[in-house]
């Protein structure tokens, strides 16, 4: 599963990690670090945040994925009327993550710099 950041920051706030096949995209890295200092997130909530961060694959992103992120956050934000109208909310995410994204992407771990792809057979398990 891909993983957002108002997912994640739920995730932090409880202390529970979230499910193993958890894919945290290197964006939501960037969002977590930066609410983390707009919300004056003490030390507990920060270190937690990075164990959390440590423990699961990162993927990058690529130029095709873009427009569909605007989409999304323009669509959730109630700035974009519809998507695909004949389709409900629910219906239209699954549209989104199983169609849209590449059927690769590269991941690494936070700390370390080593990348591996993902393959298909895993994504379609995610």
């Amino acid at each position: 599963m891909i993983y957002d950041t108002n997912l994640l920051i739920n995730h932090i706030r409880t202390r529970n990690l979230p499910p193993i096949q958890t894919i945290i995209p290197i964006v939501v890295i960037g969002e977590l670090e930066a609410f983390s200092l707009k919300a004056d997130w003490g030390a507990q909530k920060i270190d937690f945040m990075r164990y959390m961060i440590d423990r699961y694959p990162i993927s990058d992103i690529e130029l095709d994925i873009i427009p569909v992120y605007a989409q999304i956050d323009a669509f959730s934000q109630g700035k974009l009327q519809t998507l695909h109208s004949n389709l409900p909310p629910a219906t239209w995410a699954k549209t989104i993550s199983g169609l849209l994204l590449p059927r690769s992407i590269w991941i690494w771990n936070y700390t370390q710099p080593i990348m591996t792809s993902i393959t298909s057979q895993l994504w379609d398990c995610v």
